[in-house]
């Protein structure tokens, strides 16, 4: 699902707004009950704002990086433990 920048921030909004009824809600029962349900909308928004956007290039997973023997990190550098 791609996204722009503009529909994350009303997504984010109205996600926020949900925790804040939540809130209301449990305030004006007098019960502690809806408040086990914020954390839902407010663990949805990291998630949310991680997607890619629109225009993003594609995802591409990085090959390995061989090291020579030249470039090795095997070199003695004066550490603590001898080879």
């Amino acid at each position: 699902m791609v996204l722009t920048r503009r529909r994350k921030l009303a997504y984010t909004i109205i996600l926020f707004a949900v925790a804040v009824g939540l809130v209301l809600v449990a305030s004006a029962v007098q019960e502690a009950g809806p408040l086990f349900a914020v954390w839902i909308p407010l663990l949805t928004v990291p998630w949310l704002l991680s997607r890619p956007e629109a225009g993003d290039p594609p995802r591409v997973a990085a090959e390995p990086t061989r090291q020579t023997a030249e470039s090795s990190p095997q070199e003695d550098q004066g550490g603590a433990f001898p080879d």
